[in-house]
């Protein structure tokens, strides 16, 4: 029994390592310094060339980006030891931890199901938008490959690993740290609630050790958070309260029979919940708001976008009914689920965080979700899971990597 064991953990640890590898690979392939990464590689270079030391920016655009120490502070030291050449370090550095995610995803996954099964989670984050184009997005990056191996390690009670990725992530990107205070938050108070509710009742199995463990995940995270970004960096909660404040005015994109009135158009309330064009236009687009407009790969790729979120949220569903998952991941990925709708809903939330990084950011929790949908309409449609969960991704990815423009003539 014990070398079954043995033999079952080096093999996860072998998949796990490969999974590192492809990620890692692929992430490499796409480097580039561009948009708000350019301030994150001056503020790199502004701490090469003081010899290492932390640089605090004051009130202004940079003070968050020095709040990240991973994303800046963490490899100019590295660099400083090692002599490696400055830019590529810089590059190659959130790589390395963004890979961590999907084989994280893969640990997560095995908790349930086989290895082969196992892998369409992982294969569900590596053939993203994000992973394929952002692969070198410095903090946020670094942010959720830590993110993925902290709801391992509460998924698997491991309370040293979870109370360090805690303490790791609030130092690495204040985005997902706020993220995940929001999905713990949600979590524990659920736990609480469900607990309180079998008191009376005896009708749900609390897992004593996942709320214990969701309790001080959560107390650490809020200490290392409020220490960091509200003790040690004063105005990094200014900025961040700022930042919120500008989003109250969201960018509207008018329709073409609208185009002309521009006049009017300050006339929107940006803020309406019920108005959808008062939301970004990411949002809009997964709305389906420009779908006429799309090309024909475009139009393909929103399709099975769609389909990937029903399986996903068939998955979740199926879950809560069956207890497929455990109680604890079951509500980690549902408060995952709903900070999706909520920044749909939300226009104010939709600008700050956007639907595509809160979308990414759940992968971690609800991605194996999409192997439970493919089971549930394996059983109804009668056909094979594999081939359901293998086309969808495959289609999908062509789509990703733009393979499927290529067939059509149209550059992606």
């Amino acid at each position: 029994m014990v070398s079954k064991l043995r033999i079952k953990i080096k093999s996860d640890v072998l998949v796990f390592l490969a999974i590192y590898i492809v990620g890692l690979w692929e992430a490499l392939s796409f480097m580039v310094i561009r948009s708000d990464r350019l301030l994150e590689y001056s503020q790199y270079l502004a701490i090469l060339d003081s010899g290492g030391a932390m640089l605090w920016n004051g009130a202004n655009e940079k003070a968050l980006v020095s709040s990240s120490l991973f994303a800046t502070w963490l490899p100019a030291k590295i660099q400083l030891l090692t002599g490696v050449d400055p830019e590529l370090l810089f590059k190659i550095f959130p790589c390395i931890f963004l890979a961590l995610m999907p084989a994280f995803v893969y640990l997560i996954s095995r908790k349930y199901f086989n290895k082969i099964d196992s892998l369409y989670p992982s294969a569900l984050i590596l053939g993203s938008f994000y992973f394929a184009y952002y692969p070198s997005f410095g903090r946020t990056s670094i942010g959720w490959g830590i993110l993925a191996g902290l709801v391992w390690a509460i998924i698997q009670k491991r309370y040293v690993f979870a109370t360090f990725f805690a303490i790791v992530l609030a130092l690495s990107y204040y985005g997902a740290s706020y993220y995940m205070l929001f999905v713990l938050g949600f979590t524990l108070i659920s736990l609480l609630v469900l607990k309180i509710y079998n008191r009376y009742r005896q009708r749900i199995t609390i897992e004593i050790n996942g709320l214990k463990i969701v309790s001080i995940t959560f107390a650490v995270l809020l200490v290392a958070v409020g220490y960091w970004y509200m003790i040690v960096n004063s105005l990094t909660a200014t900025i961040a309260g700022n930042v919120v404040e500008k989003s109250l005015e969201v960018d509207i994109i008018p329709s073409p029979d609208e185009a002309v009135e521009t006049t009017k158009s300050t006339d929107v309330n940006r803020n309406n919940v019920w108005n959808v064009k008062s939301r970004d236009g990411v949002t809009q687009s997964l709305l389906g708001m420009t779908f006429l407009s799309m090309s024909i790969p475009q139009r393909i790729e929103f399709i099975f976008s769609w389909l990937i979120i029903i399986i996903i949220s068939l998955g979740l569903a199926k879950a809560f009914k069956r207890q497929q998952l455990s109680l604890t991941h079951r509500v980690l990925a549902l408060a995952m689920y709903g900070a999706v709708v909520a920044t749909i809903a939300l226009p104010v939330l939709g600008a700050t965080y956007g639907v595509s990084k809160s979308g990414f950011s759940g992968f971690v929790g609800y991605a194996p979700c999409y192997v439970i949908g493919c089971n549930l309409i394996s059983s109804k449609m009668r056909i094979n899971k594999h081939i359901i969960a293998s086309t969808i991704l495959i289609v999908y990815s062509l789509c990703v990597f733009g393979v499927m423009h290529s067939f059509f003539g149209i550059a992606k």
